[in-house]
């Protein structure tokens, strides 16, 4: 079920977002989902990173449970996906950054978190699609694990997230765009 969309045209770099009202009902039936459509102009930098705020709500955060980013990890899928799996101990969705241009990127910030043990700064995983993974802990007023996917120049992207709140999995799927959208 695709609850919000972010389609960038081919010609003129700009992003538009789409959000449908089945939100509450995502959240009821503890399954969220998004997707993202980007796209590299050759030769063209893009503007400014649009933020996707990824149902942010006014969450309340508990000082005695401590979020935490536990695991993440890269397969690739049939078809040429390559897909993210973010492990975390509880339900909060990160908000995503679609960045364009000559250095496609995806940012995920997940507030309030901690980076598991055994994560580092950077994950190879040099892919068709992913050329690596880069994670920052970020301290101060609102701190922050961001964790950054270095996507392969020169192409368009179609991204779907997805969080399974039963399983505290939070997943990214990046493929090609098809030539037909």
């Amino acid at each position: 079920m695709r609850v919000s969309g972010c389609k960038t045209s081919p010609r003129s770099g700009i992003l538009t977002i789409v959000t449908a009202s089945a939100l509450s009902l995502l959240f009821v039936l503890g399954l969220a989902h998004a997707s993202t459509v980007l796209t590299n102009s050759a030769g063209k930098t893009s503007g400014p990173a649009r933020e996707e705020p990824f149902f942010e709500s006014h969450q309340t955060y508990n000082t005695k449970i401590e979020k935490e980013v536990r695991e993440i990890r890269v397969e690739f899928a049939r078809g040429g996906e390559e897909k993210v799996f973010f492990l975390v101990n509880g339900f909060y969705p990160p908000r995503r950054i679609a960045l364009e241009g000559d250095r496609p990127r995806i940012a995920c910030d997940f507030y309030g978190a901690r980076l598991g043990k055994g994560i580092g700064r950077c994950i190879k995983v040099n892919g068709r699609l992913i050329q690596q993974i880069r994670t920052a802990v970020h301290q101060g007023e609102n701190p922050k694990v961001r964790v950054v996917l270095d996507l392969v120049p020169g192409k368009n992207y179609e991204v779907e997230q997805i969080f399974y709140k039963k399983d505290n999995l939070y997943v990214i799927t990046v493929k090609e765009e098809r030539a037909d959208h």
